[in-house]
């Protein structure tokens, strides 16, 4: 039902490698370009968040060995943080590429179905008998 839905918004035959290309140059791209509005508009919210979220991540972690360089006392303190955080800061970075890859599938994928399903269908042909058929009869 969802997928007759999706169809119908795009029955414009769609090139499913420039709805690729276009998703990976950001995002919910190749959505755009499938005419999939709302599916859109979620993707390329859902990565300006996480790229939001890196950079705030990246802010800390350099405010935190940049204090380890300037305080003497507290030093080792704020860089055993700065290391603690070295790894975490990347999960926003991961996520954003797992739905980089995602959305260039989804692109691909419908773009092809659209052009799947706008194929002329040739009405009156008798399907071919299997071996399993005629031992049956």
């Amino acid at each position: 039902m969802i997928l007759r839905q999706r169809l119908e918004r795009g029955k414009i035959k769609k090139s499913p490698v420039i709805a690729a290309l276009a998703s990976l140059f950001f995002p919910g791209a190749g959505q755009a370009y499938n005419r999939e509005v709302i599916r859109s508009l979620i993707m390329i919210l859902m990565a300006i968040g996480l790229l939001t979220w890196f950079i705030f991540l990246q802010q800390d972690y350099n405010d935190a060995l940049r204090q380890a360089n300037d305080l003497n006392l507290v030093g080792p303190i704020a860089y055993e943080y700065a290391k603690t955080q070295g790894v975490s800061r990347y999960l926003p970075l991961a996520l954003y590429l797992g739905l980089l890859a995602f959305s260039i599938y989804d692109a691909y994928i419908f773009s092809a179905y659209i052009i799947k399903s706008m194929e002329p269908r040739v009405e009156g042909v008798e399907r071919r008998k299997q071996p399993r058929d005629e031992a049956e009869s």
